[in-house]
């Protein structure tokens, strides 16, 4: 997609639906008027912006406004649970036009699962009917801790027999699409700033429940690796909880029936969901453990902050 003043031009006229035009880009960028006007015209003739209309500022010449074409590319992601693996298709806008889900192989097979994590992606892309050149790559969302510069998996403690894995690498060569690997929580945070519930916020914190439990920040708009990447494993500090505790206590309570378990991440997130429609319906015990459960995780989050 070009160079970083290209990158820097495009999402902010990403950013705003309406249309900026090109002194606004000017404005917004602080890029010069003539390095603005030779991107935006590189970016109309590949074909990801167009022209949107007019926007008459005072009694002068109305200025032309610009808006990206959200089909006019797309990108791949790929989160990873224990649980179920999660396949998206996205436009150029972020909006999710394709979704696939399966849940993970059991076994820890970590080629058996790439291959199907592959699978998954060249299915969804064919399905779609969208040209593969339009595909940009793929980004893979996975549990910590990871070596993102490495772009490795590094002994996940919800997939134990992954151990050290070049997943980012190893999904690239099976799909053809160059890759990017980040930890879940950060990939949320980036999602939910770019094209979620948080576009107007420069302070973000998020929280993670799944198989495991995590957290991501950012702070005026800058999101927090941390110096390994892995900011955010909240483990000893009040807030580490995943589907398995939760869904162990309800079944030591009673709560949840005999035919819950906990033998792998697909029958926790089994009884997470049963635990949370029995929340919703009522239950005094099930909206007990999500009460008590919600209190350890604000605590947790306050120590972070």
């Amino acid at each position: 997609m070009g160079d970083f003043n290209e990158s820097v031009i495009l999402d902010a006229i990403r950013r705003h639906a309406d249309g900026l035009s090109r002194v606004e880009l000017a404005q917004a960028t602080g890029l010069s008027a003539q390095t603005v006007s030779n991107i935006t015209r590189r970016l109309l003739d590949q074909g990801v912006v167009r022209e949107s209309g007019k926007q008459q500022m005072g009694s002068g010449k109305p200025r032309t406004l610009l808006e990206v074409v959200p089909s006019s590319r797309y990108a791949v992601g790929v989160h990873l649970d224990p649980a179920v693996i999660t396949t998206v298709l996205v436009d150029l806008a972020g909006t999710v036009v394709a979704r696939r889900s399966r849940q993970t192989p059991s076994g820890g097979d970590t080629d058996r699962t790439t291959a199907d994590m592959a699978a998954s992606v060249s299915a969804l892309v064919a399905a779609s009917g969208i040209d593969e050149a339009r595909v940009l790559g793929l980004g893979i969302a996975a549990p910590g801790p990871i070596d993102a510069d490495a772009g490795w998996v590094v002994d996940p403690p919800e997939l134990p027999a992954w151990g050290r894995y070049p997943l980012r690498d190893r999904l690239s060569e099976a799909t053809g699409f160059p890759a990017l690997l980040d930890k879940d929580v950060t990939a949320a945070v980036v999602a939910e700033r770019w094209a979620g519930t948080a576009t107007d916020s420069r302070n973000l914190l998020f929280f993670y429940l799944g198989t495991g439990s995590g957290m991501g920040l950012a702070v005026e708009d800058t999101v927090l690796r941390g110096v390994s990447g892995n900011a955010g494993e909240v483990g000893g500090l009040g807030a580490a909880f995943s589907a398995r505790t939760l869904v162990e206590e309800a079944i030591a309570l009673g709560t949840l029936g005999a035919e819950y378990t906990c033998l792998d991440p697909a029958d926790a997130q089994r009884g997470l969901d049963r635990l949370a429609a029995l929340a919703a319906e009522g239950d005094a015990s099930a909206d007990g453990i999500v009460e008590r459960l919600a209190i350890r995780i604000g605590r947790g989050v306050c120590a972070a902050v």
